[in-house]
Order: C-alpha cells, then structure tokens, then sequence
C-alpha cells in the first residue's frame, strides 16, 4: 500500500477510535458467513487462513468493503477499470477523446495514465494545464461523477509551446 494510502488510513482509525469506535484488524483471515443475532447484532464467522481455524466475531455494525470488483467490458470502447494500465495505453489512440466516470483514485489513475507522455504545470492564471510531449497527440479528458457534489470537469490541454 503507497504511504498515501497508509497515513490516510491510519488518520481514519484514529478518528473512529476517538469516537469510541473499537478498531480490530484481521490480516490473513476471511468473513466467511453473517448472521443477525438475538439482540440486533451481527455475529460474524471468521477463519484464519493460515490455520483454516474458524472463530466468531460480534458487532454492531458491519461494514462490507470487499474492493473492486469489475466484469468484462463488453461493449467496444468501455473500460469497466484503469487496470492494468497498460491495456488503457494499448486499447486508447492517441489522441482520442476519452470520457472518465468517477472521481476518485481510480479516476485519477486513469488521467495519470492517458497523460503519462506529457507534464501538467500552472498556467498564469493558476489554471491546471496539461501539455503533452507530442502534439496532436494529446487526449481530451472529460470528467463527472454521479453526486451532485461533484461537478464534471475537463483537463484543459495546451497544443502549442
């Protein structure tokens, strides 16, 4: 896990626990089963994948957070994730116009892949500005996401030096 990531996540459990919130980690093991208990709780099956030793856990609450999971694109021209980046570079022309749903780190790996042959720089007016090595070549990027928090937005690039 990139640092980022890892200070992020060490600020959000300092966080729950200053809220009361008990924070346990269960590396190298699984939730294999749920179930709601007597008192509106859940009781929660656990094994241990080194050992295959199965144990319970109680809580509150659970939260599921199993990661990204994405089909087959099955339809030409849609990516269903930025991974491998690779593929976006084999399967993207240059120069296309690409429309990039989200705005969250996976959102921005995908600009960060498209624009990898260029640099970004502030313009005068502080202006973000993509500029790319080759021009012509450049993508057009279109942003949004689905929440009304989040308004679209475009990577302005510039062609000429």
């Amino acid at each position: 896990m990139g640092e980022y990531l890892k200070a992020r996540f060490r600020e959000a459990v300092s966080e729950a626990e200053s809220m009361g919130i008990r924070v346990r980690f269960y590396p190298a093991h699984e939730a294999i089963n749920l179930s709601e208990t007597m008192n509106n709780g859940v009781q929660v099956v656990m094994t241990n994948l080194k050992s295959g030793k199965e144990f319970f856990l109680f809580a509150n609450r659970v939260l599921l957070a199993t990661g990204h999971w994405f089909a087959e694109a099955k339809q030409p021209g849609y990516f269903p994730s930025p991974w491998p980046a690779a593929y976006l570079q084999e399967h993207i022309p240059k120069g296309a116009s690409v429309a990039i749903i989200g705005s969250s780190l996976s959102a921005i790996d995908a600009v960060l892949t498209l624009t990898a042959d260029g640099a970004f720089s502030r313009a005068p007016t502080g202006k973000l500005v993509y500029r790319p090595i080759n021009t012509g070549n450049s993508p057009f990027i279109r942003g949004g996401h689905c929440s009304p928090l989040f308004a679209a937005g475009q990577v302005p690039t510039e062609t000429s030096s």
